[in-house]
């Protein structure tokens, strides 16, 4: 279990009669919802936003995320995370580190694109980060 816990925002689909995921042009249809950080699992997708300490292991999937990840590498310098580019190919954790938000590093600021939320899968939480 992670001794730090948080409020996050995990994308939902709503619970309806008839067909819950699609909305009238036929499109997927959810929403973010606030939960507790230590119901995280692997495979939710969550919100990044400003001021955020993660609370596990992510990768980007839309947006940027400038972050610092000093009190895993030492280095004062921020970093930017970039999303995972959709070209195919499996997410690698070794390779992929700079897609990568790490469990206890402080997000400064999460980068939408457009009108759209920066978001990332969660790949680790509790003991496993």
């Amino acid at each position: 279990m992670s001794a730090y816990e948080c409020l996050v925002n995990v994308l939902k689909v709503p619970e309806e009669e008839g067909n819950p995921t699609l909305n009238e042009r036929g499109e997927r249809r959810a929403e973010f919802a606030p939960i507790l950080s230590i119901d995280l699992v692997p495979g939710d997708i969550i919100e990044i936003p400003n001021g955020l300490k993660m609370p596990c292991d992510c990768v980007l999937l839309h947006g940027s995320a400038i972050v610092n990840e000093a009190m895993l590498t030492g280095e004062s310098i921020p970093v930017l995370k970039s999303p995972l580019p959709f070209i195919g190919g499996t997410y690698d954790p070794d390779n992929d580190k700079k897609f990568t938000i790490y469990a206890g590093t402080h997000v400064l600021q999460g980068r939408p694109i457009g009108n759209s939320k920066a978001c990332a899968l969660v790949v680790r939480t509790g003991f496993t980060t």
